[in-house]
C-alpha cells in the first residue's frame, strides 16, 4: 500500500456526501456528515470522520478507519485493514488477510475469508473468525468470539467473555473474567485464565486447562485431558479414555465414560470413576475415591481417605493415613497400607465371593462386619460370636466367614475375606475381644 502520493485526494463537506475513488492510489476523507465511500481499483486510505459512515473497500489493499459516529466498514478482497475508532461499529473484512480493530464502541468485526486478526478493543464486542486460520482478541469489556472454520486461536483477554472455537483445531484463552469456552469440533487447547471458567472441549481430543480460579471443565466427546489447577474446580472426563487432573484445591473429578486416570493431587478431593476400567489416584488430603462401574484401581495416597470399589473386581490400595476401604460388588483385593485402617462388608459386597486383605496387620487395623450380622437377638450369656463370625486357618492366611443369624444354616453362611499371610489371629470371638473385627 502506498499513500505518499495518491493519485486522487477526495474531500467530504458538512453535508451527507457519496463519495468515489478513482482506479489509482486515493486518499478519501469523509468530513462531518453521514457519508458513504467507496474506494475504487487502487491500494486506498479512507477516512470516515464524524458522522455515521459507510466504508467499502474496492479492488486493493485498503487502510479504512470510521473515526467517530457509527460506522459500517466492508473489506473486499485484498488484504485490508480496518479501524472502527470510538462508535458502535461493524467491520467485515471480505476476502483477503484483513486486520480489523474495533475501537471503543460496542462492535461487531467478522474476519470472513482469509487468515484475519480481529481485535475488539474497549466495549463488549462480538468477533467472528469465519474461514480461514484467524486471531481473535477481545481485550476489554464482556465479550463473545467465535472462530469459525479454520484452526484459530482465540484470547479473551478482560472481562466476562464467550469463546467458541467452532471447526479446527483451536487454542481458547479466557483471560482475567469468569468465561465460557467452548472447543467445538477438532482438538482444541482450552485456558481458562483468571476467575472462575466453565469450558467445554466438544468433539476431538482437546486438553482443557482451568487455571486460576474455581472452574468447570467438561472434556465432552474423545479423549481429553483436563486440568484444573488452582481454586476448587470439577472435572467430568466425558465420553472416550479422559485424564483428570484436579492441582490444588478440593475438587471434584468425575471420569464417566471410558478407561479413566483421575489424579486429586493437592486439597481434600471427590474422585469418582464411572463407567469402564479405571485408575483413581487421592493424592494429599483426605480423599473419597468411588470407583463405581468396572474393574478399577483405587489409591488413596497421603491422608485418611474413603475409597469405595463399586461393582467390578477392583484393587484398592489405602496409602499413609488412617483409611476406611470398602469393595463393593464383586470380589476385590484390598490393601490399607500404612495407618490404622478400617475394612467394611456389607451383605453386597460378600454375595459374590470373599474379598482379599493383603496387608492385615493386627492391633492397627479392624474388619467392620455390623452391616453383615444380625445381632438383634444375641444374648451373650446363652450363644458364642462364634455361631457368627467363622475363621479358619488355611494355608498360611486367615479365612473369615459368617453365619449371619447365627441359626447355623448353611443358607446364612457366607465368605467374607482372606487376610492373606494373617495368622494366630484366633476365633471370631478371639477377634472381636482384640478389636479386629467390630460388629456394632
Amino acid at each position: 500500500m502506498t499513500t505518499n502520493k495518491p493519485s486522487a485526494v477526495v474531500l467530504g463537506s458538512l453535508l451527507n456526501d457519496l463519495l468515489l475513488g478513482t482506479a489509482g492510489a486515493d486518499l478519501i476523507a469523509g468530513g462531518y456528515g453521514n457519508d458513504a465511500i467507496f474506494s475504487g481499483w487502487g491500494d486506498d486510505v479512507v477516512i470516515g470522520g464524524a458522522g455515521g459512515d459507510l466504508l467499502v473497500s474496492g479492488r486493493g489493499q485498503d487502510f479504512l478507519a470510521g473515526q467517530w459516529g457509527n460506522d459500517a466498514l466492508f473489506g473486499g478482497p485484498g488484504d485490508d485493514v480496518l479501524t472502527g475508532g470510538p462508535g458502535n461499529d461493524a467491520l467485515f473484512g471480505g476476502h483477503g488477510n484483513d486486520l480489523l480493530v474495533g475501537g471503543t464502541g460496542q462492535d461487531i468485526l467478522a474476519g470472513e475469508d482469509g487468515n484475519d486478526a480481529l481485535f475488539g478493543g474497549a466495549n463488549d464486542d462480538l468477533l467472528a473468525g469465519g474461514a480461514g486460520n484467524d486471531f481473535l482478541a477481545g481485550e476489554a469489556g464482556n465479550d463473545a468470539l467465535f472462530g469459525g472454520t479454520g484452526d484459530d486461536v482465540l484470547s479473551g483477554g478482560w472481562g466476562n467473555d464467550f469463546l467458541a472455537g467452532e471447526e479446527g483445531n483451536d487454542i481458547l484463552d479466557g483471560g482475567a473474567g469468569n468465561d465460557v469456552l467452548a472447543g467445538g469440533d477438532g482438538n482444541d487447547l482450552l485456558l481458562g485464565g483468571i476467575g472462575n471458567d466453565a469450558l467445554f472441549g466438544g468433539s476431538g481430543d482437546d486438553v482443557l486447562n482451568g487455571q486460576a480460579g474455581n472452574d468447570a471443565l467438561f472434556g465432552e466427546d474423545g479423549n481429553d485431558v483436563l486440568a484444573g489447577e488452582l481454586g476448587d474446580d470439577f472435572l467430568a472426563g466425558g465420553a472416550g479414555h479422559d485424564a483428570l487432573f484436579g492441582g490444588a484445591g478440593n475438587d471434584i473429578l468425575a471420569g464417566e465414560d471410558g478407561n479413566d486416570l483421575l489424579a486429586g493431587e493437592d486439597g481434600n478431593d471427590g474422585l469418582f470413576g464411572g463407567a469402564g476400567n479405571d485408575v483413581l489416584s487421592g493424592g494429599w488430603g483426605d480423599d473419597v475415591l468411588v470407583g463405581e462401574d468396572g474393574d478399577d484401581a483405587l489409591g488413596g495416597d497421603q491422608g485418611n481417605d474413603a475409597l469405595f470399589g463399586g461393582a467390578g473386581h477392583d484393587a484398592l490400595f489405602g496409602g499413609d493415613g488412617n483409611d476406611v476401604l470398602y469393595g463393593g460388588a464383586d470380589s476385590d483385593i484390598l490393601f490399607g497400607e500404612a495407618g490404622h485402617d478400617a475394612f467394611l462388608f456389607d451383605t453386597d459386597s460378600i454375595a459374590s465371593g470373599p474379598d482379599i486383605i493383603g496387608d492385615f496387620t493386627a492391633g492397627e487395623d479392624v474388619i467392620v462386619l455390623s452391616d453383615v450380622l444380625d445381632l438383634g437377638s444375641f444374648n451373650p450369656a446363652t450363644e458364642s460370636i462364634n455361631d457368627y463370625i467363622i475363621t479358619a486357618e488355611i494355608d498360611g492366611n486367615t479365612v473369615i466367614g459368617v453365619d449371619a443369624d447365627g441359626a447355623g444354616t448353611a443358607a446364612g453362611m457366607q465368605l467374607v475375606a482372606v487376610l492373606a499371610g494373617a495368622t494366630g489371629l484366633g476365633s471370631g470371638e478371639d477377634m472381636v475381644a482384640d478389636g479386629h473385627i467390630a460388629i456394632v
